[in-house]
């Protein structure tokens, strides 16, 4: 089983915070990013393929871990720009 860690990361020019997901060999291989200025939260795998209960987990940590948007808008208020159809 692959072992991954995580480690949360902001970046002030592009006023984001992310929690970044590392495998073994210390490769990047997704992060959930807060996006402060339009109030997004986004995932990126870097077209890697991720475990459901994986990605689940990571999403779980980064609700915890990255606190609110910097207006104090939680994150589970976040802003949608893509709708899933029913």
């Amino acid at each position: 089983m692959m072992k991954l860690d995580w480690q949360t990361v902001g970046d002030i020019h592009k006023n984001t915070k992310s929690l970044e997901l590392w495998d073994g060999d210390q490769q990047h291989i997704a992060d959930v990013t807060r996006y402060d200025d339009t109030n997004h939260l986004k995932i990126n795998t870097y077209g890697n393929e991720l475990d459901v209960a994986a990605l689940e987990k990571v999403i779980a940590l980064a609700l915890t871990h990255l606190g609110d948007f910097e207006d104090g808008t939680p994150l589970s208020e976040a802003r949608m720009t893509q709708e899933v159809l029913p």
